[in-house]
């Protein structure tokens, strides 16, 4: 409910708000992953593929993009189409101590792949010496069955924690779903 709040709030917002000297993340690219396990790589590597060919996409059909008001510093939603509908939406949110870029990808129509990555200003709005953390998150049929975090020591994650982020990624998924649709 507050996420669905600060959505419809972060509408207004305009990049032209935010103070010019803030760094902002960049979009990822086609890259290598990090290596998984062996039982992994035959489930991960359609999702890598269509990663990679999505990011290789130079023009698009069409690129809606909405100024987003998540918090005073705002933000942006995009998203990318191909003709046969929506392929990948990209969110950039801003805050006095961070800022996060969430990409989600598509694949046959279904979330496939999310990649988060939030930069942790030590102080406000200052980018140097920032922490940079990135999440990767890898679904099928519906569920999440794989999260890479760039602070992880290798242990697996617990099925709660894991299922805590596959509730909160559909939620963030389905609302900015229904954003795509307005206008």
């Amino acid at each position: 409910m507050i996420l669905c709040c600060s959505l419809i709030f972060c509408l207004q917002q305009t990049k032209a708000q935010r103070p010019s000297n803030v760094a902002v993340l960049k979009e990822h690219t086609a890259e290598q992953d990090l290596p998984v396990n062996e039982y992994l790589v035959s489930a991960i590597k359609p999702i890598k593929a269509n990663y990679n060919k999505l990011n290789s996409i130079a023009k698009w059909q069409k690129v809606k993009r909405i100024d987003l008001d998540f918090s005073s510093e705002g933000g942006e939603a995009k998203f990318y189409y191909l003709k046969n509908g929506l392929q990948k939406m990209v969110v950039r949110q801003f805050a006095e101590m961070s800022q996060k870029l969430s990409e989600y990808y598509l694949m046959q129509g279904k979330l496939s792949f999310v990649y988060e990555t939030e930069m942790r200003y030590k102080s406000t709005l200052e980018t140097k010496d920032a922490e940079v953390v990135s999440d990767r998150f890898y679904f099928a049929k519906g569920k999440l069955f794989h999260l890479i975090n760039s602070e992880d020591c290798g242990a697996p994650f617990s099925s709660d924690y894991m299922k805590g982020e596959e509730e909160r990624i559909f939620e963030e998924y389905n609302q900015l779903r229904k954003l795509s649709l307005e206008k």
